[in-house]
């Protein structure tokens, strides 16, 4: 309780502050317990610095030797603006909307569900996931695995023409081979064009951040700015809110991980740990300061264990003790 109360006294010069510190990975234990504290504080500080870690990911993955403060700072003004709050809370309440919508029409079935209407006088599709990943077979014999809140939208003239399906989420794609049939997914703003090829694309609407990770085959990319054709093992991130363009490499046993239920991690300091356990979990975790060495931890975790037992894995691996206090889980030696 007393750091969550300390962390409420802070100005907003020092969260910041403490943000770059994080974000460019220079940073003490200290800190990082502070940090932790001001993210468990407050539900809104976990948003906030997820949409900046989002942005910061894009912008800074292949810079090196930056001004931490000064990059995060042109960050906070996109995070942080009244149009960019207006439309994300709008882009909730619609989200919310559509999927309570598909819960009255049709159910929940298995994790997944199926809504169908009549536009235009033809019919649309639209899966959309929940809680838990899903995975269904599209009418050409394709196998996605969609993420959770997530969802794929297709018409009933898919695979007629083309096959165009339209992502918002994040969606792992087994593309069944069709030399004289395109198969295209919209992103928003940007779009992938393949003739049969597995990959991970995602479009997240409330960071603006698009892009495809491919596995094996060939995609070709394209944005309002940029069109790339990218090789496996190669991930491209487009940032449409300053028209931003990168390309990376990428582990597919670890990012795509999740379409098996899996959190695979790999060689992470306790610290990293803990903020990915976040992010999978969303439990936080504050490790004692200054009691754990520069050891890395590699493993694979269930992503529908209970909290308590993810502890227990944890607390076993890096031979820790972990007690919960309020909503903080502490690891201590």
């Amino acid at each position: 309780m007393d750091e969550k109360n300390n962390s409420l006294v802070l100005t907003q010069e020092e969260t910041d502050a403490l943000m770059a510190k994080v974000l460019s990975g220079n940073y003490t234990p200290q800190e990082y317990d502070l940090f932790s504290s001001w993210l468990a504080a407050d539900n809104a500080n976990l948003t906030e610095f997820r949409q900046v870690r989002s942005y910061w990911n894009a912008d800074m993955s292949d810079r090196f030797d930056i001004d931490a403060m000064k990059e995060l700072k042109k960050l906070m003004k996109r995070v942080r603006s009244p149009h960019g709050r207006k439309r994300n809370l709008l882009y909730r309440r619609i989200l919310q909307a559509t999927a309570t919508a598909a819960v009255l029409a049709v159910g929940v079935i298995a994790g997944w569900m199926i809504s169908q209407h009549t536009m235009e006088l033809s019919h649309q599709y639209s899966l959309v996931t929940g809680d838990s990943v899903s995975s269904f077979v599209l009418p050409d014999g394709s196998k996605i695995h969609l993420n959770k809140d997530s969802r794929l939208d297709y018409t009933a003239s898919f695979g007629q023409k083309e096959r165009r399906v339209h992502l918002v989420g994040e969606g792992y794609f087994e593309v069944e081979r069709m030399e004289d049939c395109l198969f295209t997914v919209d992103l928003d703003g940007a779009g992938i064009t393949v003739k049969g090829t597995t990959f991970d694309a995602f479009n997240c609407p409330e960071s603006g951040l698009k892009g495809a990770a491919l596995v094996s085959g060939k995609i070709d990319f394209s944005s309002s700015s940029q069109n790339i054709v990218l090789s496996p093992s190669r991930r491209v991130v487009f940032d449409s809110k300053v028209n931003n363009l990168t390309v990376s490499e990428f582990d597919p046993a670890l990012l795509t991980a999740w379409k098996d239920r899996l959190f695979r991690y790999k060689s992470l300091n306790i610290y990293e740990l803990s903020e990915k356990l976040m992010d999978v979990y969303g439990i936080y975790v504050v490790p004692q300061a200054g009691v754990f060495d520069d050891a890395r931890y590699s493993g694979a975790l269930d992503t529908g264990l209970p909290a308590s037992q993810v502890m227990d894995i944890i607390a076993a691996q890096t031979g820790a003790e972990w007690k919960k206090i309020n909503d903080i889980y502490q690891l201590s030696k």
